[in-house]
């Protein structure tokens, strides 16, 4: 993080780190944040402080067998967002070699937050092999990896709050449990925007529309059907699902007098009327 000092202010270049003393993602990608300013970002850091030592002090033995230290060091949000770009260059290198000659459009962002999820709540070798698979530090807790996305999660918020006259962007993981399964008390607390029980034995439909139902409403209803009936049945025990969102302005737009419509060949049976 770069920042210039100024007789009146200072400005914060965000590159998407935190530090204690640099609350830099409440800023906009360049803005001036005045002393005010300053003192509400200080406030803020004091309270997601308490916030984290309250979760730490009610689940001391959730995350790992110390849960009560409280951390907000940068290097674990780093180490996050590192782990992301490293999936995502793997999982395109894999699926692209599977078919190398095709057009490849999908999300490992939103794979990679799923996974995460299912990091979380698992233990001993599956929590090892995962956490391996989505590139986080050996060295790094489970603790900080969850806090860091918790920040994030909380900046992420901020920004849709703050609004963007040039893109909107939001991101939501949720965990459909079946009722059969025991989920411990403090994980519910931990998560409990992100777990939801369900019953899979009794209602597999309800619960598939239901599940449908979540995921158009995070993608403004872009993706309507994303679970096809009859995919679920009563041995299914848990569905992680991650949604994203994203719509934006070309930087350089296509002028309507210089469109017309032509047929888009979506596959080899298959055409559209597009412009």
């Amino acid at each position: 993080v770069q920042a210039y000092n100024t007789s009146l202010s200072v400005i914060y270049i965000d590159i998407g780190l935190l530090t204690q003393s640099q609350f830099v993602n409440s800023c906009s990608p360049v803005e001036v944040c005045t002393r005010s300013r300053r003192e509400t970002l200080s406030g803020k850091m004091k309270l997601i402080l308490l916030l984290l030592a309250i979760i730490s002090v009610s689940n001391q033995q959730c995350l790992t067998k110390d849960d009560t230290k409280i951390t907000t060091d940068p290097q674990a949000r780093l180490a996050l967002f590192s782990g992301q770009q490293q999936f995502a260059l793997s999982m395109l290198q894999s699926v692209n070699s599977i078919n190398p000659q095709s057009n490849i459009f999908f999300s490992p962002f939103s794979v990679y937050n799923a996974l995460l999820m299912a990091y979380f709540i698992s233990a001993n070798h599956t929590e090892n092999a995962i956490k391996k698979g989505i590139f986080l530090p050996e060295t790094q807790d489970k603790l900080s990896t969850m806090q860091a996305y918790r920040l994030e999660k909380y900046f992420q918020k901020m920004r849709a709050y703050n609004g963007s006259s040039s893109y909107q962007l939001s991101s939501a993981n949720r965990l459909f449990v079946d009722q059969s399964q025991q989920v411990r008390e403090c994980m519910q607390s931990l998560f409990n925007e992100e777990i939801e029980i369900v019953n899979f034995t009794n209602d597999s439909i309800v619960v598939a529309r239901r599940i449908n139902a979540w995921v158009a409403d995070q993608t403004r209803n872009n993706i309507l059907d994303l679970i096809p009936e009859g995919q679920l049945d009563a041995s299914s025990k848990l569905v992680l699902a991650n949604a994203a969102y994203f719509k934006g302005l070309w930087q350089s737009k296509f002028l309507p007098e210089n469109s017309k419509k032509e047929v888009f060949h979506i596959s080899s049976s298959k055409n559209a009327l597009v412009t």
